[in-house]
């Protein structure tokens, strides 16, 4: 199988988000594309139809070819004796051609990269025939169909690129797309022209895990799909002013919820264990100390789905001639779901039994309809309930089918109100990743509770089994939108091998690296402590370094205090013994200095008294220039003597 389906898909998305949501004009530009690849200047309507299937996969109805060719091409294309006729006006155009080819290089590299990621997680190499398998079953997942081998891998290969914008995108314009494209394939002309409103009424009636969901007991992920169904039922009746949509529970489910909160009760009062993979049991013991706290709980679910406007329906009780099981069909059910290796319930299968010649009493035994028109369908995603619904012996090739998944409901419910996808609002459903997220959360899920059913069966210790018991509760129940690139590993590991043996080999492991870690704990608490002890230590030290050196400096301080005495006597001595030596010297050289000067100065008019003033002028210069310069002298001497007499001290 190829990828064109997923590109027309994806092209038929983006052209209904751009064209305000009708349909009649994208099929006019697929019916171009065709006649435009074709080169086709004539053709039937039958003609048309085979084109639009072979080239891009659009399964679309006569009646819905015949209308777009008569509305949507204005002349271009006219009918004569039941032939088409192709004006010279009418313009080749390849541009979807092109679009789609480009999709399928999207869609290439991205099962390429699949391809490439499975080979790598299962490290094998992968054969062109599987190559094809795992295409097929991919494009079935994300079209929101069964696939059953690969969809682990599938899950979480999507969810592995969830922060890519373009790869998210692209599988998103299929996932919506699909809800155009089959809505197209099953609906006639008049059914597409009056899009916008729902006219016809219908009951709903919702199997127990469906009111699970709707009161929140459930994953959150199907919490909110079913609040996306209340709230496009809503929409409708408010449209149409009154409730020709209705929600209902049989009996039969009110039986199991009341059982299931008395399981509850059993398991708070330590009568009965708690099944770890069963989130919803889970959810009611959460907070609850008592009996009375679980009774609590069940009277707020029943109050919740009464304010829904979900209530039970117990008129209805089945005609004869309208029962659609019997003994032998039983059997031969029976023998085709052990020969499959699938679980076999004959009490689940006699329920469905009596749940679908209910429908079919409703019904009054005619489901030749569309499925607007049969006003009663059972909303269920078990797949037993689908198993025998479609079984051969029961579902005839145009009935409707008695039972329908929710997601199917929702689609259905969304197309025909004529509503977009553009704005970020669509139901969860249509959400890639999310959808992925959940299908591993399920089959995690299952892997839990094979465990657990396992360790039931298996002959161990009772302390063993609580042990084991203790390690499959902590594993615990993993909600969808906790499911990450990060802790993808663990679960799909968990998935592939769930087994007693592995988890008790796992807290083998588990408890030898908490041994090794302990030991390493001790360790290193030893050596934090001894690292303690020496920084005290060098503290001590540290702090006797100190005084040490203030009790040195203060001993120099008083070595020197008692030195200083003698070298300032010692330099005074100096300085006094050079001071006499230096005016010695300076007054005889004045003095002859003078001398010759009065010589020279000397006049036989000088007067006796002009002589002794120079002589005093002159000697008191000569007295007092020596003295400053002694002094000076004096200074630098004694700063000298002090600095080398204190560095003697330092070194010693």
């Amino acid at each position: 199988m190829d990828n064109n389906i997923l590109c027309s898909i994806a092209l038929f998305n983006e052209l209904y988000k751009s064209n305000a949501n009708n349909v009649f004009t994208i099929i006019a530009e697929f019916i171009k594309a065709a006649i435009s690849i074709d080169r086709m200047v004539s053709f039937t309507d039958v003609d048309i139809a085979n084109k639009l299937d072979s080239l891009f996969n659009i399964k679309a109805p006569k009646s819905v070819i015949k209308h777009t060719l008569k509305h949507q091409f204005n002349g271009i294309i006219t009918k004569k004796d039941g032939v088409y006729v192709v004006s010279s006006d009418f313009v080749n155009d390849d541009a979807i051609n092109k679009q789609l080819e480009a999709l399928k290089r999207s869609y290439n590299l991205i099962f390429d990269s699949l391809c490439d990621y499975i080979s790598r997680i299962e490290t094998r190499s992968i054969d062109t025939a599987e190559k094809d398998k795992i295409k097929e079953e991919f494009i079935d997942f994300v079209v929101n169909k069964e696939c059953r081998t690969y969809q682990n891998i599938i899950s979480a290969f999507i969810i592995q690129h969830k922060g890519e914008d373009a790869f998210v995108k692209a599988l998103n314009d299929v996932s919506q797309g699909i809800v155009v494209f089959t809505g197209i394939q099953y609906s006639e002309a008049e059914e597409l022209t009056q899009r916008g409103k729902w006219e016809d009424e219908i009951t709903f009636f919702l199997d127990t895990e469906q009111l699970f969901n709707l009161g929140g007991l459930n994953d959150e992920y199907y919490h909110q799909i079913s609040l996306d169904l209340i709230g496009v039922i809503r929409e409708i009746n408010h449209a149409s002013g009154r409730n020709i949509i209705k929600l209902r529970y049989f009996p039969e489910a009110q039986r199991e919820i009341d059982a299931f909160f008395g399981t509850a009760e059993c398991i708070i009062e330590g009568k009965a264990q708690f099944n770890p993979s069963k989130i919803a049991m889970g959810n009611i013991l959460n907070g609850c100390k008592d009996a009375f706290d679980i009774k609590a709980k069940k009277s707020q679910l029943y109050s919740d789905l009464k304010g829904m406007g979900v209530i039970c329906d117990d008129s209805t009780t089945i005609k004869p001639m309208w029962n659609v099981g019997d003994q032998e069909l039983l059997k031969k059910i029976e023998y085709e779901l052990k020969r499959k290796h699938s679980e076999y319930d004959e009490d689940k299968v006699v329920a469905y039994f009596d749940i679908f010649s209910k429908i079919n009493t409703l019904r009054n035994g005619n489901s030749q309809m569309p499925f607007e028109k049969v006003k009663y369908v059972f909303i269920s995603a078990n797949n037993l309930a689908h198993y025998i619904a479609k079984h051969e012996s029961i579902k005839a090739d145009n009935d409707t089918c008695y039972t329908a998944k929710i997601d199917f409901i929702i689609s259905k419910l969304w197309f025909k109100l004529r509503k977009s996808f553009n704005g970020g609002c669509s139901p969860v459903s249509f959400d890639i990743i999310a959808r992925s997220q959940a299908a591993l959360a399920s089959k995690y899920s299952e892997s839990i509770n094979q465990v657990y059913d396992d360790l039931c069966a298996k002959d161990l210790s009772k302390e063993a089994k609580i042990d084991i018991y203790n390690e499959i509760r902590a594993k615990g129940y993993v909600a969808a939108a906790d499911i990450t690139p990060d802790n993808l590993p663990e679960i799909i590991s968990f998935i592939n091998q769930p087994s007693i043996d592995d988890i008790q080999r796992e807290k083998s492991i588990v408890n030898e690296k908490l041994t090794h870690l302990s030991a390493i704990e001790a360790q290193n608490a030893h050596l934090r402590e001894e690292h303690h002890k020496t920084a005290q230590e060098n503290i001590m030290v540290k702090n006797e370094n100190v005084i040490l050196r203030k009790e040195n400096d203060a001993a120099k301080r008083r070595t020197l205090a008692l030195l200083n005495k003698p070298i300032k006597d010692s330099i005074r001595k100096n300085a006094c013994l050079r001071n006499i030596l230096v005016h010695f010297i300076a007054i005889i050289v004045f003095s002859a200095v003078l001398y010759v000067i009065i010589r020279w100065l000397a006049s036989p008019y000088d007067t006796l008294l002009s002589r002794i003033v120079s002589i005093i002028t002159i000697g008191s210069y000569v007295w007092f220039v020596p003295k400053h310069v002694i002094k000076k002298r004096k200074r630098k001497i004694r700063l000298s003597a002090i600095k080398s007499f204190r560095g003697k001290i330092v070194k010693e």
